[in-house]
């Protein structure tokens, strides 16, 4: 029973120092890889990096981009979007300071336009109706992919048919081509002053 039992605890201390062995820490061309487990880290072009402030580094040592100005684009445009923050950080190395800190204020600004333009459209999604005409029905997101792209008239409409049915070729030929007809039926009966006085509920939308 001894021998058993002395032989029993070697072995747990042997597969305890390898599930806390730590081995050597690995470079690539001198560049740190990082090493960590599968249930953290960041993720950037099908490499796990230990954190996103490790991937920062990596590309810092690797391609020389400015730290301050990468990890400053990538906190305004979310690390979702490090691919953009790191091409804008590639092209501007070894700036000033003034030329970072004009950067990082273009970049702020343009995200705040763009989350802007988000915010109407949603707000405009949300105030727009469905329009039944002649049996067909214009669907609210097709409404909407006219009232962005500009187009008021049926005329207007029917250059972009193939972009249309691009956008929405995810829906199947059958729903895409119903939209569409009913689209191009509501553009139609706008050409009426007086049926959109009557029957159109997004008769404020178009401007």
């Amino acid at each position: 029973m001894g021998g058993f039992g002395e032989s029993a605890w070697q072995m747990y201390e042997i597969a305890k120092e390898r599930v806390a062995f730590q081995g050597w820490p690995l470079s690539v061309n001198g560049v740190p890889l990082y090493v960590f487990d599968d249930t953290s880290g960041f993720d950037f072009e099908g490499t796990r990096y230990s954190s996103l402030s490790a991937c920062i580094d990596f590309f810092v040592e690797a391609t020389g981009v400015d730290k301050d100005l990468l990890s400053q684009l990538v906190e305004i445009v979310t690390p979702e979007r490090f691919d953009y923050a790191l091409k804008i950080a590639t092209l501007n190395k070894r700036i000033s300071f003034a030329r970072r800190t004009q950067i990082i204020d273009d970049v702020t600004e343009q995200e705040a336009e763009k989350r802007e333009a988000e915010l109407n459209r949603s707000a405009i999604a949300h105030s727009i109706e469905e329009v039944s005409v002649s049996g067909a029905v214009a669907p609210i997101f097709a409404i909407q992919w006219a009232i962005e792209k500009g187009v008021k008239t049926l005329a207007e409409l029917c250059p972009l048919e193939d972009d249309y049915f691009d956008d929405f070729q995810h829906l199947g030929g059958a729903a895409a081509f119903a939209s569409y007809n009913g689209l191009q039926l509501y553009l139609q009966a706008r050409e009426d002053a007086e049926w959109v006085d009557e029957n159109d509920p997004n008769r404020d939308l178009w401007v």
